[in-house]
């Protein structure tokens, strides 16, 4: 090849040199420029020349112009200067002359001739410039470098691979030695095989590497005539893939993993000597058989799998197999399986290599249960580390504040998230009620939802897990929160609604204890699935609920006995006041009678003045004997001693001797008293003189606190099943603060020395205890000071009393009987409970007056065993009794299946009769409220409606 580039390259010098001034570049106006040029030029010279040539050769002197302007300017640019030629030759030196017409056929043969002559030319220089391009396009093109040298060693042509390769400009190169441009090769193994190669006579070719640029460049070196040429290869890939390739083959061979190579069939191409020892069999038994022979035939599949994935490509990393030794014993191994490519991409084949992991998954196994067990014991040691956390701030936080509500807030937000996702606590109040006092979650987007749970406190009797372990006193551990369990435990449909949204996974419900006392629950919930409740944390939670207990129970002693205290100073203040009070209202009237008397017994006072001072001594007598009447009151009604003469009363009658009662002094302070009596409000039953004692201490207080010209109005009116009686004014109003203790003994709006009105403060205490043991109740409404009071009495139109001729004590006391008029109980069964032996001497004698049998307990424990095994009709029981009050009992009862008595008519028979007495009870599950002492006939028709007896029968 390189003689052939030799001589190419001679041609193109030729060419090059014959061509030298072609500027193809050049534009075009420059071209033609030059060929009008070149054909006045020679036409100038063609004159001067005619005193020598005369007219003879007239075309001669315009080839030389015509020539170079083809070689100039290329072929239309020639064939300008050859028209223009034609024309100046016709013209000037051609007969007829200074004419372009053609005399004779023998000049218009001439004239094409030469026109034919410079046409050739033009054509033959284009010809030669495009083969010069095709040329150096062909050396130029090559993939090898291409260099020839002169015999100096001069360069004399360089193509841009060879320029590339030597990382030199070629113009930089040409005509300078090698040892000019490379001064760093002399004295080196490359100059010596240079000089030898260019001594010879026959092709020399070898490999060198050149350290400045640290590449292999193969050389092949060919003598030429007049010189030599030389073809430069870059080899640096080539020998650095052959050393990697040398490299890789001692890795494998001496890698301690199984490598083998196959093709795309399966048939093995390599096999290491590892592979020897792993498989048993010898490269020589292996290479050239299918790969198959060493997977167990129940995993065929998975080499076709491995083949499916190697032909698109794809590489298996660690797939953890089973494949067979050469004596048949299978062997777990690991396989990396990579495609091989071709030059040209082409997947060819794959190497695989095997790792025996049978050590290694034994290894892997007994480190994993190690690891399992340290990690148990890591939990379980953290998980008690956190907990004794939790308790210990948990504890601190119960100890800092003697609120418990506050407390049990904080605890509930400690708890959160480190040991449930949300905490509910519960707390049994003094009234025996559920109150919600915490709900804490640790996420956002869940408050919304529990601040609805906050409405859905338990209740005694539902099937919430909290109410569930407030009445057995038990933890309750759900370990999976399923459907059933919220439907079971939903109190309606949007509480179930909420508890789904909430997603509760695992919930544990604790009962809070203390001396013997249910004080509260604490319910805590994960929403985490796969984290349930376990003894561990059961037992967390129980110390935690204890704990809790315990602060809420030293917060409810702290609390008792800070009210104690304060109520003990309270009464030690009244005390005080009332005794201060006391001696001053004593005193005030004993001063008016003390000096009348004096001085009608020292004879100062004429006959006068003596009926006024009479006057004042009687009136003042009659302050005290009031005085110390109500005194007696109170202290009969503290001591149960009050004495009530019940009988039928015309209520009117009595208001209106009341309203006679205050009008002297209503009209000595000029008010105006009007009446509104509404002749159709009652009879009712209770004691007139009471009453009319009621309604005149609540018109003396209107009186009293009316300011002159003011107005008091005195209402009855028939209200439902009630009698309501008001007493409203105009006067001095009562403050917000004073309405709920307004009816308090001893409690007054105003005190000390500065007050404006006198008194003990303790007409409507007297007001209140007298309208209550009637059966009813007294309220006081005001909008404010200086804009008048409302006082509300309300009384039952019939009264659940015992009507007797004589006073009574005690409403529990002993009474005679009167003869029994109301409906036959006869057939049923009445259990009846009271710790009082006479009460229930009494009521055992009433019901079996009517017919009915009777049975007597005196506990709560003895009246559930009773209505289990006796299976009375209608239970009448009392509510405060020792040890277990009538609440409890009701509870109790409720809780009972049907068969067993829990849906058994009760009514509850008790001393208490306020309203709010009435809805406990009813609220307890009661189906009746009935104060003592009652009436027999009025008994006989509760048990008989209750127990769904006609009255006629």
């Amino acid at each position: 090849m390189c003689p052939l580039l030799w001589y190419l390259f001679k041609l193109r010098t030729v060419i090059h040199r014959a061509s030298y001034v072609r500027a193809p570049d050049w534009p075009a106006p420059v071209r033609y420029a030059i060929a009008v040029a070149a054909a006045v030029a020679a036409a100038a010279t063609r004159g001067a020349l005619t005193a020598v040539w005369s007219d003879h050769v007239p075309f001669l002197i315009f080839i030389p112009a015509i020539l170079l302007s083809a070689w100039a300017g290329g072929f239309w640019p020639g064939m300008a200067t050859t028209v223009l030629s034609a024309g100046f030759a016709n013209y000037f030196w051609q007969a007829p002359k200074y004419s372009l017409s053609v005399a004779t056929v023998a000049d218009a043969v001439g004239l094409l001739f030469f026109i034919a002559i410079g046409a050739l030319i033009c054509l033959l220089s284009e010809s030669m410039y495009r083969g010069r391009r095709r040329l150096e396009g062909l050396l130029h093109s090559i993939d090898e470098g291409f260099v020839v040298f002169d015999p100096d060693w001069r360069y004399h042509y360089v193509n841009d691979r060879a320029a590339e390769l030597l990382r030199q400009p070629a113009s930089s190169m040409i005509d300078k030695t090698m040892w000019d441009v490379f001064p760093d090769i002399v004295g080196t193994e490359l100059e010596t095989q240079l000089r030898r190669a260019a001594a010879g006579n026959e092709p020399v070719a070898f490999e060198a590497f050149y350290r400045p640029y640290g590449r292999w460049l193969r050389t092949r070196v060919f003598p030429t005539p007049g010189g030599f040429s030389a073809l430069l290869e870059d080899t640096t890939d080539r020998k650095q893939a052959e050393e990697a390739s040398m490299r890789l083959a001692a890795i494998v061979r001496s890698s301690e993993e199984a490598i083998v190579g196959k093709d795309l069939d399966g048939t093995i191409t390599a096999w290491n000597p590892a592979a020897e020892r792993l498989f048993g069999f010898t490269a020589q038994e292996a290479i050239g058989r299918s790969i198959r022979m060493i997977v167990p035939p129940d995993r065929q599949g998975e080499e076709d799998d491995v083949l499916r994935r190697l032909r698109r490509g794809e590489t298996i990393e660690h797939l953890e197999t089973v494949r067979l030794r050469n004596d048949g014993t299978p062997i777990k191994i690991a396989l990396t399986v990579s495609p091989i490519r071709d030059a040209d991409g082409r997947i060819v084949g794959a190497s695989k290599i095997a790792r025996d992991i049978g050590e290694r998954l034994h290894a892997e196994v007994e480190r994993t249960k190690l690891l399992a067990a340290e990690q148990a014991a890591r939990a379980r040691a953290e998980a008690a580390e956190r907990r004794a956390t939790l308790l210990s701030e948990s504890s601190a936080a119960l100890s800092a504040s003697l609120d418990s509500a506050t407390t049990l807030r904080t605890v509930s937000r400690l708890v959160v998230p480190r040991f449930a996702d949300w905490c509910i606590i519960d707390l049994v109040t003094r009234d025996d009620t559920l109150e919600r006092v915490a709900v804490s979650t640790g996420e956002p987007d869940t408050e919304s939802l529990l601040a609805e749970l906050q409405r859905y406190a338990p209740e005694w009797t539902s099937s919430q897990p909290a109410a569930e372990v407030l009445r057995s006193r038990t933890t309750i551990v759900i370990p999976e929160v399923t459907e059933d369990t919220l439907v079971s435990t939903a109190r309606d449909e949007r509480h179930l609604a909420v508890m789904r949204q909430l997603r509760p996974r695992s919930a544990i419900a604790v009962p809070m204890v203390t001396r013997q006392r249910i004080v509260g629950a604490i319910t805590l919930v994960r929403t985490t699935p796969g984290q349930p409740y376990e003894a561990a944390d059961v037992a967390m939670a129980e110390e935690l609920a204890r704990r809790a207990a315990l602060a809420v129970d030293n917060a409810t002693l702290y609390s008792e006995a800070d009210q104690a205290r304060e109520q003990a100073e309270g009464a030690n203040r009244a005390k005080d006041e009332f005794l201060a009070v006391l001696s001053h209202e004593l005193r005030t009237p004993m001063n008016a009678v003390y000096g009348w008397a004096r001085m009608l017994q020292m004879g100062q006072i004429d006959s006068g003045t003596t009926p006024r001072a009479l006057d004042a001594i009687v009136r003042n007598a009659h302050v005290q004997l009031q005085l110390i009447d109500d005194l007696l009151d109170v202290s009969r009604i503290i001591s149960g001693k009050m004495r009530l003469d019940f009988r039928p009363v015309d209520i009117q009658r009595v208001l209106e001797s009341a309203l006679d009662a205050v009008r002297p002094a209503a009209d000595a302070k000029g008010l105006t008293l009007q009446s509104l009596l509404d002749p159709s409000a009652g009879p009712i039953h209770g004691d007139p003189d009471r009453l009319q004692q009621v309604v005149w201490n609540l018109l003396m207080n209107a009186v009293k606190f009316t300011p002159r010209d003011g107005r008091i109005q005195l209402t009855l009116q028939r209200v439902n099943s009630q009698v309501e009686i008001v007493v409203s004014d105009t006067g001095a109003g009562i403050r917000h603060e004073l309405l709920s203790v307004i009816f308090d003994r001893f409690k007054q709006g105003e005190s000390g020395s500065t007050r404006n009105q006198g008194g003990l403060g303790i007409g409507l205490a007297l007001v209140r205890h007298l309208v209550e043991l009637h059966g009813g109740s007294v309220t006081a409404e005001s909008a404010g000071e200086g804009k008048g009071s409302t006082f509300r009495v309300k009384l039952p139109l019939v009264v659940a009393l015992v009507a007797t001729k004589d006073d009574r004590a005690h409403p529990t006391a002993r009474q005679p009987m009167p003869a029994y008029q109301g409906p036959s109980l006869r057939g049923l069964r009445v259990l009846v409970v009271d710790d009082d032996p006479d009460a229930l001497d009494l009521i055992a004698t009433i019901l079996r007056r009517a017919e009915a049998e009777a049975k007597l307990c005196s506990s709560s424990p003895e009246a559930l065993a009773a209505l289990r095994s006796w299976k009375p009709h209608v239970l009448v029981s009392d509510i405060e009794m020792p040890g277990e009050d009538g609440y409890s009992l009701i509870r109790k009862v409720r809780e009972l299946a049907g068969s067993e008595g829990g849906q058994i008519p009760a009514v509850a028979l008790t001393a208490y009769g306020r309203p709010e007495d009435r809805v406990r009870s009813l609220s307890a599950g009661y189906s009746m409220h009935v104060a003592k002492p009652v009436d027999p006939v009025e008994l006989g028709v509760i048990v008989a409606n209750l127990a769904g007896r006609s009255l006629s029968g």
